[in-house]
């Protein structure tokens, strides 16, 4: 599916409106929706309808996992919708808020308690363990949420990894969500890396598909 994507840097400074329970009052990605996007994006692009269902789980993501979020809009159909991603990013302080170190910007007790959320958090331990290769090796991951209606009570993603190197990883030390074991790949392959981990920047949706990305903002698609 040809596709466009819009990115979007959130403000700088974004008072407290709400937060998740857990994270007491604190930002969540949504106020930055409100504030950055919601007034500025045209409704044909993406819809009321649409930009709801998005803040639906941008408002249980802290709103210090990311600095870089953005949209993905297909191209060729009248349906003005949108999938949703965000990048947490090493440098910014992503990588901690996904492993607990910034308190009051957790990620949500109940997503931690979801299969899929724990293999993402676990991931994200190994990534911020000094002793790992991936602690340099990566620089950032995307969270890309598929939007095709209200979300879940528990939205379910996607992740990408983006490597700082283009070689391949050892496979020796196999990072916590690099498993191919019930991957629903037709050849095994994992998920998060696939058969590329000396891309740049390389994952998989839960459905069975693959994308892998060379260079933004480029991208191929293996069906």
């Amino acid at each position: 599916m040809t596709q466009l994507d819009v990115l979007s840097n959130p403000a700088p400074a974004i008072p407290a409106i709400r937060g998740g329970a857990d994270n007491h009052g604190a930002n969540t990605v949504a106020d930055y929706l409100d504030v950055a996007v919601a007034p500025y994006i045209p409704a044909g692009l993406i819809s009321r309808d649409a930009l709801d269902n998005i803040r639906g789980i941008a408002e249980v993501l802290p709103g210090a996992l990311t600095d870089f979020f953005g949209f993905e809009c297909p191209l060729g159909t009248d349906e003005a919708t949108a999938d949703f991603l965000v990048c947490a990013r090493s440098s910014e302080g992503g990588r901690d808020v996904l492993t607990g170190q910034r308190p009051g910007r957790e990620i949500p007790a109940a997503l931690r308690r979801h299969p899929v959320w724990r293999r993402i958090l676990a991931f994200a331990k190994d990534w911020n363990t000094v002793e790992s290769p991936l602690y340099e090796g990566i620089h950032n991951m995307w969270i890309e949420f598929d939007v095709d209606g209200p979300p879940p009570s528990i939205p379910i993603p996607s992740v990408f990894v983006g490597s700082k190197t283009l070689r391949s990883m050892a496979p020796a030390s196999e990072p916590a969500l690099c498993r191919p074991t019930a991957s629903g790949l037709p050849d095994g392959r994992c998920r998060c890396c696939s058969a590329a981990r000396w891309m740049r920047q390389s994952g998989g949706r839960s459905r069975a598909a693959s994308i892998f990305c060379l260079r933004a903002p480029i991208s191929f698609r293996s069906a």
